[in-house]
């Protein structure tokens, strides 16, 4: 029996477990390598591969291949094959259960649970998503962890001697999709988020993007074709600007052979164009960090940039030298760049034995522990760090702008960033005379149009007698838990009529959707 930190990536996923001493350790895949690309190939409708197999066939056969599907947790999104269309759980579960496979063979022992990371700036429907990939593919969640996170927890416990004074740092985690920039606090005993935000939709691939443009412009000048069009040069054409990013990380230049419609053309990048090229990106990353500063010093939290004192690099992307140098500038500060591909994994695999400990210790249960073969000598080991998390994400009520308007706004109750558990309070009113039900709409985001923000969930209360006059108060709370559930109670305070309900995680999936998507892939082959 064992437990597992994942981090489950756009383009990379790693798994990593604890050693008898409890320091992380990585666990090698069939392939041999620490981590194992994000790629599902679908061979026949019962055979997926999933890996770097997976990948390199992309190039033979891309319309049987899915990939970047973190990209769309929480959507809507399908993609068929063999006349079967998967969402993006069921595609990121093939993807769980292949990490599984290959932890368990190098463990011998059954995986009885994980920490899954995802991005800070995951909303509920992807973090909620994410969790039904693993129900999907038979992993119990410990918890879901901001990568992040995981990646400041493996570097505080890493460092010889751990951190002896407190410090601000600042991580910089641009990943294949994604990029995250979350500002904590991290003493000896302790890691505290201040500050989280990023861009969903910017990510290494997008830099990948560019170089693909830049090559299929080129070769369009002389043979007067895009390479992009055809589905077989667009995905060589993809793996080969990817491949020339990650030699402009370590040389000058960079040579893109493109091959479309018979015609062959080699196209030299310098890293000085490829700078040049994606400069538009990295400013959107600047940027972001800068807002997540000037939010402390506004907040009173951080004096300026001379309170950040370390810089951490985390995610594949982040190893370009223009992020180096741009970080360099910002904070005055060398960053450091901290096993950036593995970090998120073992910073989950420290938190998964942490946090199972943390709650067998709140609830009495150690039995808890020993089904997932941790025991007494084992939780003497562990490190006692205490991590506080803050909410991605805002939450606000659904209510009417006025009485003389049918124009409804967001009034948020619990801002993003604040620290977890939260709660919130809200006074508002009926309006109408002898109003009998008040209905209550949850919703994320900060925006104050309600269209712009996500719906959670609802509640109503009901009951209230007759008579009530128009424009009675009534006091809503929210509260989230560190776990982020989502409690939410509502009262008419004129008669103490109130409803209480806690939100169920809404998906796309229901129950009997992820039973048959489990069926379904225990039908499957997964190599």
């Amino acid at each position: 029996m064992a437990v597992v930190g994942i981090d489950l990536g756009t383009t990379y996923s790693a798994v990593a477990t604890l050693d008898e001493m409890k320091k992380p350790l990585v666990l090698l895949n069939t392939d041999g390598g620490n981590y194992t690309p994000s790629v599902v190939f679908f061979e026949s409708e019962k055979n997926i591969v999933v890996g770097e197999h997976a990948k390199n066939t992309s190039e033979v056969y891309p319309e049987r291949v899915a990939q970047f599907v973190k990209n769309d947790m929480g959507s809507d999104r399908t993609w068929k094959f063999f006349g079967k269309a998967y969402r993006p759980e069921e595609i990121s579960a093939m993807i769980l259960q292949k990490l599984k496979q290959d932890a368990e063979a190098v463990l011998e022992k059954p995986i009885t649970g994980a920490v899954i990371t995802v991005p800070a700036i995951f909303g509920e429907a992807q973090r909620n998503a994410t969790r039904d990939a693993a129900k999907i593919a038979g992993l119990e969640v410990i918890a879901i962890l901001e990568e992040p996170v995981a990646a400041a927890l493996n570097y505080g416990l890493a460092r010889a001697g751990g951190i002896k004074e407190t410090q601000n740092i600042l991580v910089y985690d641009l990943g294949g999709g994604t990029f995250d920039v979350t500002i904590m606090r991290v003493s000896e005993n302790s890691v505290t988020m201040l500050y989280t935000g990023g861009d969903r939709r910017l990510g290494g691939k997008l830099w990948d993007d560019e170089i693909m443009g830049y090559v299929a412009t080129r070769f369009a000048e002389r043979h007067g074709a895009d390479p992009r069009d055809g589905p077989d040069s667009r995905q060589s054409l993809r793996l080969a600007a990817e491949n020339a990013k990650r030699q402009l990380t370590q040389k000058e230049k960079a040579a893109i052979k493109c091959d479309h419609a018979g015609n062959t053309e080699r196209v030299e990048l310098t890293r000085e164009q490829f700078d040049e090229l994606t400069a538009h990106l990295l400013k959107r990353t600047e940027t972001a960090c800068d807002l997540a500063v000037a939010e402390l010093v506004e907040k009173g939290d951080l004096s300026g940039w001379d309170d950040i004192h370390q810089v951490l690099l985390v995610g594949g992307s982040s190893k370009m030298p223009q992020v180096t140098k741009m970080m360099q500038r910002l904070s005055g500060r060398e960053p450091k760049l901290h096993e950036p591909d593995l970090a998120v994994a073992k910073g989950a695999a420290l938190f998964s034995e942490m946090e199972l400990l943390r709650v067998a210790q709140l609830t009495g249960d150690a039995a808890n522990l020993q089904r997932h073969g941790i025991g007494a000598h084992d939780a003497a080991l562990l490190p006692k760090t205490k991590v506080t998390r803050v909410c991605s994400f805002a939450l606000g009520n659904k209510c009417l702008k006025s009485r003389s308007t049918d124009e409804y706004v967001n009034e948020v109750l619990i801002q993003k960033n604040t620290t977890l558990p939260a709660k919130g309070k809200g006074t508002f009113y009926t309006i109408r005379p002898d109003q009998r039900s008040v209905e209550i709409i949850v919703l994320e985001g900060d925006d104050p149009d309600p269209e712009r923000c996500i719906e959670l969930g609802k509640g109503v209360i009901t009951g209230i007698p007759s008579g009530l006059p128009d424009e009675s108060p009534v006091e809503v709370t929210f509260e989230l838990t560190d776990e982020s559930v989502i409690r939410v109670t509502a009262i008419e305070t004129m008669h103490d009529t109130r409803c209480d309900f806690e939100l169920k995680r809404k998906t796309g999936q229901t129950a009997m959707d992820i039973r048959q998507a489990a069926d379904d892939l225990a039908r499957k082959t997964i190599e």
